[in-house]
């Protein structure tokens, strides 16, 4: 996987799902990200699904906090632990499960934390695909449009390349957008049901056991006339 091939919030929904245990199982290998959010709401879950979203997402923003460890940076703490030996045939069998070598030194950090208690994690290339646009830089998104629409790339590598990007960053653009769109639906419905509970809090209440009451009442006239 290359530096592009990444979208946080397609991670935190994947996630969010899994916690979801009331969400029916979707039979569409294709979902996009509206349809899911879709699948959602009509499951009744939306606005558990948006609060759970929520709270991942928290737990991801503290987990971005926490300190950074280049590969350089490890390596020399691991010889400071005595660990170099560990963390090599950690690293290997990593690298055996089909890991990139990317994902497996992030494995390998998150595994092998300091030993004098601290957290630390692998330095991670900032996300650059945000504030709605197809690529953070307007020069590298003009010319893989080009690419794209002239299909003058010299090499088809490249061609391919540049069409991967484009999904890629259209992907992240669509999950941000569906998440979006998924927020104002919770936000009605939340605002919806507070309208309902307060018109009902509102209603008067019915008399209780009216009837009974009112029979109750007549025997005792009744009585009364006899005597």
């Amino acid at each position: 996987m290359v530096r592009y091939q990444y979208c946080e919030v397609l991670d935190i929904r994947c996630w969010m799902e899994k916690r979801l245990e009331k969400l029916p199982a979707s039979t569409n290998q294709r979902e996009t990200a509206g349809q899911f959010w879709a699948r959602v709401e009509q499951a009744g879950l939306l606005i558990e699904a948006i609060g759970l979203y929520d709270e991942i997402a928290a737990e991801w923003a503290e987990w971005q906090h926490t300190r950074r460890e280049t590969k350089k940076q490890f390596e020399q703490r691991m010889e400071r632990e005595g660990r170099q030996a560990e963390a090599e045939k950690l690293r290997a069998e990593l690298l055996a499960s089909g890991l990139t070598k990317r994902r497996a030194q992030a494995e390998l950090v998150h595994r092998l934390q300091p030993r004098d208690g601290s957290a630390t994690r692998a330095w991670r290339t900032p996300d650059p695909w945000d504030n709605g646009r197809l690529f953070k830089q307007k020069a590298n998104q003009e010319q893989v449009l080009a690419l794209i629409s002239e299909n003058d790339a010299d090499e088809p590598e490249e061609l391919a390349e540049a069409r991967n990007r484009l999904w890629w960053a259209e992907l992240r653009r669509d999950e941000r957008e569906a998440l979006a769109n998924a927020r104002q639906r919770a936000r009605a419905l939340k605002q919806e049901q507070e309208r309902q509970q307060q018109k009902k809090a509102a209603s008067p209440a019915p008399a209780a056991n009216g009837k009974k009451q009112e029979t109750a009442y007549r025997c005792s006239d009744s009585g009364n006339s006899g005597a």
